[in-house]
């Protein structure tokens, strides 16, 4: 793939964010990600071999520069003894130390821990240039023709380095371009993805809607309680359903926030009577729930009616199930 492709490839995904890992991996096809992970490997290892061609390169021209140095200074330190100059630049630098310490500063507003680093750094400074004068002048003491193939040993080793961290870093441009494509084919194969799982979804939810709707009405037992609990899970709500038998009058318990709700399901042909009524409110109880409802694809009787008026208790009927579908409990329960 050259680079105009890869440019078309960005511009396409543009804009694009990549999905949860996490979410439907089951159905993420292994290829683009295994892509994404082998590119990531080759991405680092290619990062690590140019971070170590790059120091050895670096090293190999700096001992290249301290040679030459050395070579330049070796006609006037061959043969001159060096501990004078050593107890010289010693006593140079005791002196400046003193003379320091002496000036007038205060610096005892400073935190303790940037004081001690300043000192550190005050006594690093001139040990650093000590230590490299004399890797220097013990080079520039040696004899010429061996400092002078030490030198051509170190230029050969430089260049060997310096060709290898060329190589490197086209190593390095063709595993990030490789790490972009697979970016790229993982945030398309993604998004695509994603589309199909939308289309999918809303084909599903509008054929589950359009089959409920034609059958909700003729539904009864559990089949009904059944219908009921993929409603109240459909707007995010807990569900709890009791035992078949020995549920005191409760099929279902429905918790969202505070609310803890009793639910009566009565899928009939009928209409609810009262019984229906005294059975969850006394399951209210039972179960320790905030309210009690009574839901049926049908209707209610006038003195079913008139007892969850008085017990509070919630009754919902055929023609609030539409409601139910698109609202959930909200303005019913308070």
């Amino acid at each position: 793939m050259n680079e105009r492709q890869i440019e078309d490839l960005d511009h396409e995904c543009e804009g694009i964010e990549l999905l949860d890992d996490a979410a439907d991996s089951s159905t993420i096809d292994a290829d683009p990600i295994s892509s994404l992970e082998h590119a990531n490997f080759q991405h680092r290892q290619a990062v690590d071999r140019w971070f170590s061609t790059f120091l050895t390169s670096t090293v190999r021209r700096a001992k290249i520069g301290r040679l030459r140095l050395a070579r330049s200074l070796s006609p006037y330190v061959r043969g001159v003894t060096i501990w004078p100059v050593l107890v010289v630049y010693i006593v140079v630098v005791a002196g400046l130390f003193i003379l320091a310490s002496m000036l007038p500063f205060d610096f005892s507003w400073l935190p303790w821990i940037i004081r001690i680093g300043l000192m550190g750094a005050g006594m690093l400074t001139p040990v650093i240039p000590f230590a490299l004068s004399l890797v220097i002048l013990r080079d520039a003491r040696k004899e010429p023709g061996e400092l002078k193939a030490q030198l051509e040993k170190t230029t050969l080793e430089y260049e060997e380095a310096r060709k290898l961290h060329l190589t490197n870093c086209e190593d390095l441009e063709k595993a990030n371009a490789n790490l972009r494509i697979a970016r790229l084919q993982v945030k398309l194969f993604r998004r695509n993805q994603a589309e199909s799982q939308r289309s999918t979804r809303a084909t599903l939810t509008e054929l589950s809607q359009f089959t409920a709707s034609l059958r909700w009405r003729h539904l009864t037992g559990e089949t009904w309680e059944g219908y009921l609990e993929q409603i109240f899970l459909k707007h995010g709500y807990k569900v709890e359903r009791t035992k078949v038998t020995g549920d005191q009058g409760v099929d279902l318990i429905v918790s969202h926030g505070r609310i803890r709700l009793a639910v009566q399901a009565k899928g009939y042909a009928g209409s609810v009577g009262n019984k229906a009524v005294q059975e969850v409110v006394a399951g209210r109880i039972y179960y320790q729930c905030t309210h009690s409802a009574v839901i049926t694809n049908s209707s209610f009787t006038k003195s079913a009616q008139e007892l969850a008026e008085k017990t509070n208790c919630i009754l919902i009927d055929g023609s609030r199930i539409g409601r139910l579908h698109s609202h959930g409990l909200k303005h019913m329960v308070s």
